[in-house]
């Protein structure tokens, strides 16, 4: 039976509570009887609480109704409590969306109320639909083990409670909520498995929804071991590369159940299962193949699939270089200063931090590269096309991508962190330099 003291020996589990200890906790509310029957039960443990309520405006006047019982309750009780209004945009992934902008508002109120947890009110039932839904859509072991308990500072101490659970416990103690009417349909995935799948499968096997929770704590605790044991092999097939990652490919088609690996690779840059497909296709792919999502992409690039941001910066744009002065570029800065000498080191600096005389450079443009461009580099006196430069430096396609260029007209002067042309070497007879400095973000 759901209690005050059920909660109190779940949180003792979460976070080594112990009751008459300080604990601030930030309760996300929404008023529906789930998050009302958590404030209540956090309220009678006597817990400084703050609470926050979001108005998405979705629902007119029911999400208004919404937002006052919250107000309402939490005034009868002194509690201090947000009621933020909420405006998402009007294409894309409505509830994608809505779960970010709530989340950030969390952490937020939670910082600046020092609240050390956020707790929401997911329920067993909440969980169970949560686990099927990721089942058929297709994911892993995660996935199908459902929501964390806790998870960072989100603590959820309802998840081994049933709806059923919750509509008693609001009975007895005559707690108030509202009903959202959207649960009532089935255009949501959730109110799908919530409203037709569940109901089905509990006519045929009346204890699935509570065989389905033990189920999942079993997935939860075998998904310790199963993490450890990924990590462990992770690390030796994965390398940092840039602002990403790289991964080898042969040792990892050495490796049984590969897939597997990979899937728990690429997982962590927002890829999904239904792209673990065209993803492994990469594994044999010609060098330059790739896939991409919204913040990431994949890319084959020889015996590695190299994982790398998506910034978004046109390619074809040219920036000033003022002398003095900077330029803060996406994967790094470039500092120019005039200089009357040059330290006793100044060759050892490079590539870097290289010093031009300051008669031929007053100023310079930025750019990216393209094909055809050539230099002359440094120490080699003959001309050379940046792409064969490359190869011989062994960049990787997305190195190439980042690559940035400080010219003067047709002239490459440098190409920025890895080698000056030879024309603008420093001379016996230069008197004032110019130092270009790149710090690289990565």
């Amino acid at each position: 039976m759901l209690s005050s003291q059920t909660i109190a020996a779940q949180l003792q589990r979460l976070v080594k509570w112990q009751p008459g200890k300080h604990l601030p906790i930030l309760v996300a509310v929404s008023g529906g009887a789930d998050s009302m029957v958590l404030l209540h039960l956090l309220h009678t443990l006597q817990l400084p609480l703050q609470v926050v309520h979001c108005n998405y405006q979705l629902r007119g006047e029911e999400s208004n109704r919404d937002a006052a019982l919250v107000q309402q309750y939490c005034t009868h009780h002194a509690i201090p409590y947000t009621i933020q209004l909420c405006t998402l945009p009007a294409q894309g992934n409505i509830q994608m969306q809505a779960r970010e902008m709530r989340y950030a508002l969390f952490q937020q109120l939670a910082t600046e109320n020092g609240c050390l947890y956020i707790a929401t009110a997911h329920t067993a039932t909440d969980n169970v639909e949560t686990s099927l839904h990721h089942f058929f859509r297709g994911t892993g072991l995660q996935g199908v083990a459902g929501i964390p308990v806790k998870n960072g500072n989100i603590i959820r101490p309802l998840l081994g409670v049933t709806r059923s659970q919750i509509e008693a416990y609001a009975k007895q103690y005559e707690v108030p909520f509202v009903n959202d009417s959207s649960n009532a349909t089935s255009k949501y995935t959730r109110n799908f498995f919530r409203n037709q799948v569940l109901p089905l499968v509990q006519e045929r096997i009346p204890n699935a929804a509570t065989n389905a929770v033990q189920t999942m704590q079993h997935l939860q605790a075998a998904q310790h071991f199963y993490k450890a044991a990924i990590a462990q092999k992770l690390t030796k097939l994965v390398q940092k590369h840039g602002n990403g990652a790289q991964l080898a490919i042969p040792a990892l088609l050495k490796q049984p159940f590969y897939t597997t690996l990979l899937w728990e690779w690429v997982q962590q840059y927002h890829f999904d299962a239904t792209q673990l497909t065209e993803i492994k296709k990469l594994l044999t792919a010609q060098n330059g193949a790739k896939q991409a999502n919204e913040y990431w992409q994949i890319i084959k690039n020889r015996n590695f699939l190299i994982a790398s941001p998506v910034v978004p910066f046109p390619e074809h744009v040219h920036i000033s270089l003022s002398i003095p002065g900077e330029v803060v570029l996406p994967n790094g800065k470039l500092i120019a200063t005039l200089c009357n000498q040059l330290p006793q080191d100044w060759k050892a600096q490079a590539p870097h931090t290289v010093y031009v005389p300051a008669e031929l450079l007053k100023n310079g443009i930025l750019r990216r590269w393209q094909e055809g461009d050539y230099f002359y580099p440094l120490g080699l006196g003959k001309k050379k096309k940046l792409s064969r430069f490359f190869i011989d430096e062994k960049l990787s396609i997305l190195e190439k991508k980042e690559v940035w260029l400080l010219t003067k007209g047709d002239h490459i002067v440098w190409i920025v962190g890895r080698r000056l042309d030879d024309r603008y070497k420093i001379s016996g007879q230069s008197t004032q330099f110019i130092k270009l400095v790149w710090q690289s973000y990565f």
